[in-house]
């Protein structure tokens, strides 16, 4: 998997024109390659694991980042494929966990 670098642009700063009072920034971003973007909300519904299916293909393993919407519960990672990721938790519980998934684009 290659590397992308994303650059952040101010799109109200490309005209030269310099008003009197400055507009808030309204920010762009831009990537030197094409990269595949997807995120999910899972609940755990009182299980201590659960399976997401990607909804796009890939080639290659992407990356996968899971981060739990609550304080007191630990989530990891148990095993990543070309076609789904299974997520663990510390206990079983009904909480839920924000999934991100970052490949580059084939």
């Amino acid at each position: 998997m290659g590397a992308a670098i994303f650059r952040k642009f101010d799109l109200n700063r490309f005209s030269k024109v310099y008003p009197f009072l400055r507009r808030q920034p309204k920010y762009s971003y831009e990537s030197n390659s094409q990269v595949v973007l997807e995120s999910a909300i899972l609940s755990f519904d009182g299980n201590s694991q659960v399976t997401y299916n990607f909804l796009n293909t890939y080639s290659s393993v992407p990356i996968v980042v899971a981060t739990s919407q609550n304080d007191s519960f630990n989530v990891f990672i148990q095993s990543v494929s070309t076609t789904s990721v299974t997520i663990g938790a510390s206990a079983s519980s009904a909480y839920s966990v924000s999934i991100f998934v970052v490949s580059d684009a084939d």
